[in-house]
């Protein structure tokens, strides 16, 4: 099943709307929609906020996320996500905290959710990376889907550099024939 189908990359900036919030998508970052839920539940809830993230195959994380971000955006006290320690990142001190991040399906070829398929459910094994306000660095931008939540979840995923493009999606017949044709 495709998560992500042909997710364009944009050249230029870009503004995605959720609610009544504009973010600035950058060149050549990788938007996508998430949920972020407690750890542990497996039925996404409908009244549970969508927001964007950026989709960052070079964060070490499998989410990671301001605290304002999560109250705002999310509409989640971090204090709700039950603590499992933490780790530091360029010598500080930052929380991870238990959590379920859902990923929602793009329409093909386009930066927008396709509202017809569900997301898909992504249970941070090692949680998630919250930065709370007076962090230095203060954390990321705009909340980070990182490599872990790919490789974590076994997903199969490729970019077209031509097309500008990234496809996310379950494990298919391809796997096999692509390590083949690799090998040649």
């Amino acid at each position: 099943m495709k998560i992500l189908d042909r997710l364009p990359i944009p050249k230029d900036g870009m503004s995605l709307r959720f609610g009544d919030r504009y973010v600035t998508i950058r060149a050549d970052q990788i938007p996508v929609w998430v949920s972020v839920h407690l750890g542990g539940v497996l039925v996404l809830e409908p009244n549970i906020p969508r927001f964007s993230a950026l989709l960052d195959t070079g964060n070490n994380f499998g989410f990671s996320v301001q605290d304002r971000h999560l109250r705002e955006w999310a509409g989640i006290d971090p204090g709700l996500l039950a603590d499992l320690g933490v780790i530091k990142i360029e010598g500080q001190p930052v929380a991870c905290r238990e959590a379920t991040v859902w990923l929602y399906p793009n329409s093909p070829g386009r930066p927008e959710v396709a509202s017809s398929r569900p997301p898909s459910r992504l249970e941070m094994r090692k949680g998630i990376v919250v930065h709370t306000r007076d962090a230095v660095p203060p954390g990321p931008r705009l909340p980070l889907l990182g490599l872990p939540a790919l490789l974590d979840y076994d997903l199969d995923w490729w970019l077209d550099p031509e097309r500008r493009h990234i496809t996310v999606q379950t494990r298919t017949w391809r796997r096999p024939l692509i390590r083949l044709l690799c090998r040649v």
